[in-house]
């Protein structure tokens, strides 16, 4: 369930990411050249994780797998709505990337290295008009720049969450410390009193 904040803080974002009915409309086209060559940029993608010791042990007998829900997040991306399934899926992704101890540089680099292909795609299609090749690649930035801040927002709450928790627990310590020592000192002043 969308709560208003979470709603009210999309539609901030996408407004300060100048997402509008023509980013879409772009995506969507765009789409339908990338999609067929979606497997080779994964393939390549996974690869490329692979060359990377710390990487390849996380991805480990994943690849598969990872390739499937990927691709499923990059057609949500794509469709260009940025709606409920979309969010959703990209939370998703923070918070797995944070359960697994991803590091978002690595993840950064991940997207530079498939949006070097889409751009490569882009300006093989579109080469011969370049207004419309400048409108694919602005929309492909723009909605590749919303899904790593989404995405990486998602991973650093969890952390926030964490720290805070971590905070509660040692105030909460401190606290029972405090208790223990000054009933230690009422203890201490009651005995002397009585000698």
């Amino acid at each position: 369930m969308t709560t208003n904040k979470a709603v009210a803080d999309r539609e901030t974002r996408m407004r300060f990411m100048e997402v509008s009915e023509t980013t879409g409309e772009a995506l969507r086209d765009f789409w339908k050249v990338l999609e067929p060559h979606l497997p080779a940029i994964l393939d390549g993608f996974y690869a490329h994780l692979g060359s990377e010791p710390e990487l390849a042990k996380l991805v480990g007998t994943q690849a598969p797998r990872l390739k499937q829900a990927q691709g499923s997040h990059w057609a949500r991306l794509f469709a260009g709505t940025f709606d409920e399934g979309y969010m959703q899926s990209v939370n998703t992704i923070g918070l797995t990337h944070n359960r697994i101890g991803l590091e978002p540089r690595w993840y950064i680099g991940g997207y530079k290295f498939v949006m070097n292909r889409l751009v490569d795609i882009a300006v093989k299609k579109y080469r011969w008009n370049p207004a419309k090749l400048s409108q694919v690649i602005c929309a492909v930035n723009t909605a590749v720049c919303l899904d790593m801040d989404l995405a990486i927002s998602t991973y650093q709450n969890v952390l926030m969450e964490l720290q805070q928790e971590q905070e509660r627990q040692i105030s909460h310590a401190i606290d029972t410390f405090k208790v223990k020592v000054d009933a230690t000192m009422t203890e201490v002043s009651n005995s002397a009193e009585k000698v």
